[in-house]
Formats: structure tokens, sequence, C-alpha cells
């Protein structure tokens, strides 16, 4: 009782008197709190639509073995180009996304905004569903993020903070047989710890925010979407139910983030918006042979794009052609080839290896 007190004098305290931000970094990681917000966040064009869906760590190596196991899975993808071969750039988050949507290289100090500019110029309306840290410059959010709000710590997060703390010293004290009342998985904890209308990409939370069909506009929308993929802790089933953390396979999880990709390309044809939508699905990075820097999955859907199976392309493809293929796409003048350019006497591409070195030809 003596704790619960001074928690509620320290959290009206902290809330009143928080000068530095010291209270607001720890809650969300930034100097200024942000959150996308996520009201349209299944708002469409009847115009035109270009949806970029990242899943954190999905490995082609990952994919191919998914089709093999449960080619159902993926039926719903049967429209899609998908480059199996392909090498990333970077082999962590923020760099190898950084680079995808700037393509600025490590050490480069200026963000080109071409893409986002581009978007702009054409008249769309900008969201990303995405974490507060990490995955794009807070600039570049509140520049051109249309779902993009300043937000205030207020007592109900503090609150779950503090749940979260006193869940892990019951967890920590208590014995054995209560111990599962207090248990969080890493997730949980995730969760708990982020601003309240925050969005959260863990693939299950997001799947199950999809809904039957979307609502439509008339402006042209652009919705990037970040999930976490195959990204640790792997933690559902291919039956979409949540497992202990780190205990599904990558395979198993490619299975499941396959139904759940399925999932939302339904809803887009029950919303009436597939056909004049152009989608990539990509990762930015994978993890193959704890070599994470190569093999992410890419594969793209033009408008009107149709097939009786899935589009298998062998073309070489280097993550450095992802950025002037966005570019493309939205409408801007890219400065080098598109991944819709290439072909397979192109036997060069760029590949920033663990060494810190540039390399080019056909990386095995």
């Amino acid at each position: 009782m003596m704790e619960i007190t001074a928690m509620v004098a320290t959290v009206y305290s902290i809330t009143a008197n928080d000068d530095t931000g010291i209270l607001n970094d720890a809650l969300v990681n930034q100097t200024t709190p942000f959150v996308h917000s996520q009201e349209n966040k299944y708002n469409f064009s009847s115009d035109h639509n270009f949806i970029v869906i990242l899943a954190d760590e999905y490995d082609s190596f990952c994919f191919d073995s998914s089709l093999e196991e449960e080619p159902e899975s993926a039926g719903s993808l049967k429209d899609f180009t998908y480059y199996k071969d392909t090498v990333g750039m970077y082999g962590y988050s923020s760099a190898a996304i950084d680079h995808i949507f700037s393509g600025r290289y490590l050490g480069d100090e200026e963000y080109p905004t071409r893409f986002f500019d581009s978007l702009q110029s054409n008249d769309y309306n900008v969201e990303f569903f995405i974490t507060n840290n990490d995955v794009l410059p807070q600039n570049i959010s509140s520049q051109y993020a249309d779902n993009f709000q300043e937000y205030d710590i207020n007592f109900r997060d503090l609150l779950r903070m503090d749940m979260c703390i006193y869940k892990l010293v019951g967890y920590k004290y208590s014995p054995e047989i209560l111990k599962p009342l207090f248990y969080m998985t890493n997730s949980e904890i995730s969760e708990l710890m982020s601003a309240a209308e925050s969005y959260y990409p863990d693939d299950l939370t997001f799947y199950n925010s999809i809904p039957d069909t979307g609502t439509v506009c008339e402006e042209k929308q652009f919705k990037f979407y970040y999930i976490y993929g195959l990204h640790d802790p792997r933690n559902i089933t291919r039956d979409l139910e949540r497992a202990p953390d780190w205990s599904v396979s990558g395979e198993e999880q490619a299975i499941a983030v396959n139904k759940i990709l399925s999932a939302y390309i339904e809803m887009l044809k029950k919303t009436g918006v597939y056909d004049n939508s152009d989608i990539v699905i990509l990762a930015d990075h994978g993890i193959k042979n704890h070599d994470s820097g190569k093999y992410p999955l890419l594969m793209i859907k033009r408008a009107g794009e149709t097939h009786d199976e899935l589009n298998i392309s062998d073309v070489r493809v280097s993550y450095d052609d992802v950025f002037p293929t966005l570019v493309c796409l939205a409408g801007g003048q890219p400065e080098k080839k598109t991944v819709f350019e290439l072909t397979s006497d192109d036997n060069e591409r760029r590949y920033f290896d663990s060494t810190g070195e540039y390399i080019s030809g056909n990386i095995k």
C-alpha cells in the first residue's frame, strides 16, 4: 500500500513536471512523443492505391519452404511477381528500411526525400502504420505522414507501465504455483511499454485488426504497414494462434504470415479496390545462415495485374533496385533501373556485406 501510494503521488508529480522529457523518452523513445493515428488504417481509394507491407526479417528461403509445405497459405498472392533471387543492402532494420525509402547509404548525412516528394506531388494521402522509433525518422513522419499526431503521455500510459513493472516483480517473488498469473511474453511487455495509442506491429494483432471490408474514398492513398514478420520472438503458429516466444520455426511462422497477408488481400478484394492497387510486399532483410543482409522477400503486384499462379522471376535483384522501383510506382522519375527493367543479362548487383565493403557480382 505504501508503494502504491508513492506511485500515485509520483505519477502526478512527474506528469506535471516532466520538463526534461525523460518520462516521454522512456515510454516512446522519442524526444517529441508522437503516434500514427489508426483511424483510417483500412480506408482506400476508388482511384488508385499504393500499398507497401514490410514483414521484418522475412527470408525468401522461408517463403520457398512455406510454399512447399503449405502452398495454399499463399493462395491469395497468385497475382504477384516473386523475385526469389534477392540480396539486401543491410542486415538490420533501421539501416535497411532507411535505405529502402531513401536510397541513401550508411555514412550519408542527407536524407533524400524524392520518394515522399513524388507521393506528395502526385496527390497521395500518405499514412504510415509503423512503430514510433527505428523505422522511419521522426522528421519524415511529421513532414509527410497525414496520420502523424503529437502525443502527450497521460495517466493511463503510466498505469500501464506500472502494471508491467509490478507483474515482473510479482513473477520474480511469487511461488512457482502462482507464477503463471504474472507471466508475460516479450510481445506483451512491448505492448504495455508503448504509448497507449501507438501502432503495434505484432503479426497477430495486425491480423485481428483486418476488417471484412474496408472503407472507400476518392483521394489516392499510400499505405505503409510494418509488421514483425519472422522477427524474434517467433510465436505465431500456422493456425494463427499464439505460442510461447521463440517456439515457432521461421518456416512455420512464414506460413502464418502468408495467411495474414492473404487475409489482407481478400479484404482489398471485398472492398473493391484490389484491381486498382499497386502492392509491394517485402522484407528489410533475411535470416538465412546468420547472414541476415541476404535474401529478403520481395513480391510486387501492379494495378490490374493477374496471373493464374504466382509469377516467379529469376532476375537477380539487389535491394539497391528497390528504391528506384518505389519512386517509379509513386509517379516519380527514378535515376536507376527499376526491378521491372532488369533482365537475366544483368549479372551484377550491389550488396553491403558484413565486412562493410560493397561487392558486385552473382552472390551465392
